[in-house]
């Protein structure tokens, strides 16, 4: 018998999570009894371990828990990625439902509908359906190819602060070198160029 947290636990989880993004590949929960099949567990003590790993990818932010007992994958991709993929294919449909942009974009139908209602906000598009229905999504104005203003400003605030973090990580470098190797000219020299030339990025 292997001891909670061996390779047979991580081997067991791992199972379990590639069974999540099997089963709801885009976000869709994932109820207990389609993980009991999938994983052809039938005894209490499987459906234990089960629940007990669930719980652990729950807690590692790999997974979110709803109420019921299903589970859904979380979504690591780039937000900004996202919002722009979904952006070009709602200008190529014109007219979708949240479920529609999400097989189309890739992303969870929840990632879909707070989309598109971010941008009825703007002015952007309009839900055709009555009010708190999903219904279908139709692009009134169409400011062009590049994401709506708000997402471009969410796209510079993003690219200054992985600037900034890089920065950051060169000042610490030169610091470090400067400290512990005296007489390396030459790499705090690099380090000192690689800085100048992350300042005077700008976002494309």
């Amino acid at each position: 018998m292997r001891k909670a947290g061996g390779a047979g636990d991580l081997s067991f989880r791992g199972r379990v999570l590639a069974a999540v993004k099997e089963l709801g590949p885009n976000g869709e929960p994932v109820d207990r009894r389609a993980l009991w099949e999938r994983l052809k567990l039938a005894t209490p003590r499987e459906h234990n371990r089960l629940a007990v790993d669930l719980s652990r990818l729950a807690t590692q932010g790999r997974i979110t828990r709803h109420e019921g007992g299903s589970v859904s994958l979380v979504e690591t991709a780039d937000p900004l990625l996202k919002k722009e993929v979904m952006w070009r294919v709602l200008r190529g449909k014109r007219l979708v439902t949240a479920s529609e942009l999400a097989a189309l974009a890739q992303v969870s139908p929840a990632n879909a509908k707070n989309y598109l209602d971010s941008l009825q906000r703007l002015g952007l598009v309009k839900n055709l359906s009555p009010r708190g229905q999903a219904g279908r999504y139709r692009l009134l104005r169409d400011p062009g190819p590049g994401m709506p203003r708000d997402d471009l400003n969410e796209r510079k605030r993003h690219f200054w602060l992985k600037k900034k973090t890089a920065l950051e990580a060169l000042d610490a470098a030169f610091a470090t070198v400067a400290g512990d190797c005296p007489g390396q000219g030459e790499g705090l020299r690099a380090i000192a160029e690689a800085r100048l030339a992350v300042s005077r990025m700008e976002e494309e």
